[in-house]
């Protein structure tokens, strides 16, 4: 909360875990998640990519990775207004 004082201020949020179930407030927990990842990734000097965040927060490898691909498209092709 401290590295992103936007989730208070913007998000409304003052206790993180009862956050989660709140609809209007998990988008601010999940952008504050992936910013910290693109934080670190920069300071790795890593390329920042949608295969690197998946990877950073989902380390199992190729398998893994293809496994979340298809649940996107599997997502997409249900709901493709997303």
């Amino acid at each position: 909360m401290k590295e992103f004082p936007q989730l208070a201020k913007e998000g409304e949020i003052t206790d993180p875990v009862k956050a989660v179930l709140d609809k209007h407030k998990v988008p601010w927990l999940v952008a504050a998640y992936l910013a910290d990842g693109i934080r670190t990734l920069e300071v790795q000097k890593q390329p920042v990519t949608n295969q690197a965040l998946l990877l950073l927060y989902n380390p199992g490898g190729k398998e893994h990775l293809n496994n979340v691909s298809t649940q996107i498209k599997l997502i997409k092709a249900k709901y493709p207004e997303i």
